[in-house]
């Protein structure tokens, strides 16, 4: 359950991060990287979907597997 909550921690950085300082950290990458705000947003948005997706398939998921399996067993 810390992995899962860790996760949440760091994807709910990452999101605060991207509202307050998105238009910084896009004039940054759009240095190194052709792209424009869209295609910038739609990165960021589709990696905390992924993100967000991995957190709920490798950790909470499993916790409330093994929480179930294990009061059916107690």
């Amino acid at each position: 359950m810390r992995c899962f909550w860790g996760g949440s921690i760091i994807l709910l950085f990452w999101f605060l991060f991207f509202i307050m300082f998105g238009d910084w950290v896009y004039s940054i990458h759009s240095g190194w990287f052709d792209m424009t705000k869209q295609q910038f947003d739609f990165i960021c948005y589709v990696g905390m979907i992924e993100i967000k997706l991995f957190i709920f398939l490798l950790f909470l998921i499993p916790y409330i597997c093994l929480r179930t399996v294990i009061k059916k067993i107690v």
